[in-house]
């Protein structure tokens, strides 16, 4: 009786049952705590993304807010769920979006005329690797975006999104961690990688259109930003924490350098005059002013209670988030 009533507890799946919980997309917007970007349009319009990375099933959310209180209190008009996790996202147009995701999506999103509806995608494309980052030119139909050691350049035409015009491949020998533009001409743009170096790139030039602008010495290069009020002058920052000031016009070395962080530099944001957002693995963030070949800390912040992984600048504002599920606004210019 007793081996009886063990026999009987004994459960047996069949070969073919999958022994793994079953896991099935949210149909309801959720707000991860783990926001990785934040991007503002000249309307004052926020997008914001997050992911859930923590979990056994990864999905993303991106929420479209009317303006930057809306942001600050979770007040969404418009979102979308992806089956991945989210990398980047930015404004394309006042109401179309770009989203790339961790298993290689290119999504064109569209905003609706109706509040609490999701976004409408327009276009979707699949790559090979999962894109990291994603920049975009002023008034322009073109794309760039940086998977593993590659760089990619896409055009939309007409609210659809082709397969890449021009891939630049293994230019850069390690992933390229980041990459921006020179918003006003759409043939210029800059990239950094693992392999310690920044590169200046002109699309216009057939042959030869990447050139090494610096090399670090010392490690890897993790972050840049153009300056877009000074476009001879962009910053870039390494794995050791260091953020350097460089020249278009002086490639080969740096012109200034300030130690930021204690760890590597995540994220790097001009504003539109000379002071410069910068963000490490770490709660905190540093502003700098940028003053030709002059890179001077001047506030530092640490209200975060995760990593912070991105910035907006707008009305002489700076809008952050970060890995605490906040979004949270900043009057940089009245601490100093």
């Amino acid at each position: 009786m007793e081996l009886k009533d063990e026999i009987e507890q004994v459960v047996i799946y069949p070969p073919n049952r999958p022994l793994e919980r079953e896991f099935t997309p949210s149909t309801e917007p959720v707000l991860y705590q783990y926001l990785f970007f934040i991007d503002v349009n000249k309307r004052g319009q926020f997008l914001v993304g997050c992911s859930n990375i923590t979990g056994s099933y990864w999905e993303g959310t991106l929420f479209f807010y009317k303006d930057g209180l809306s942001a600050i209190e979770h007040n969404y008009s418009n979102y979308f769920i992806s089956n991945s996790s989210i990398a980047d996202g930015k404004f394309f147009t006042d109401n179309m979006l770009l989203v790339v995701e961790d298993s290689g999506g290119l999504r064109l999103l569209k905003v609706p005329n109706n509040p609490n509806s999701p976004l409408k995608c327009e276009a979707l494309l699949n790559t090979v690797d999962g894109i990291e980052k994603i920049a975009v030119w002023k008034d322009s139909n073109n794309v760039i975006s940086c998977s593993d050691n590659s760089i990619h350049l896409w055009t939309i035409n007409d609210d659809l999104l082709t397969n890449p015009v021009k891939e630049f491949r293994n230019y850069h020998t390690e992933p390229v961690t980041d990459i921006a533009t020179k918003v006003d001409d759409e043939g210029l743009f800059a990239s950094v990688s693992m392999d310690r170096k920044a590169v200046l790139w002109d699309i216009r030039q057939p042959i030869t259109p990447a050139s090494v602008l610096y090399a670090n010495e010392f490690g890897s290069l993790t972050a840049i930003a153009w300056n877009e009020s000074n476009s001879n002058y962009m910053a870039v920052g390494s794995e050791g924490g260091d953020i350097y000031m460089l020249d278009i016009r002086q490639p080969k070395d740096y012109v200034n350098v300030a130690h930021g962080f204690e760890c590597k530099v995540h994220h790097l944001k001009f504003n539109d005059g000379s002071y410069l957002a910068a963000a490490g693995d770490s709660p905190g963030f540093l502003v700098l002013e940028s003053d030709d070949d002059k890179l001077t800390p001047i506030y530092r912040n640490r209200v975060h209670k995760g990593f912070v992984r991105g910035f907006s600048w707008h009305n002489k504002f700076l809008y952050s988030c970060g890995f605490d599920g906040k979004v949270l606004k900043h009057n940089v210019f009245d601490s100093f």
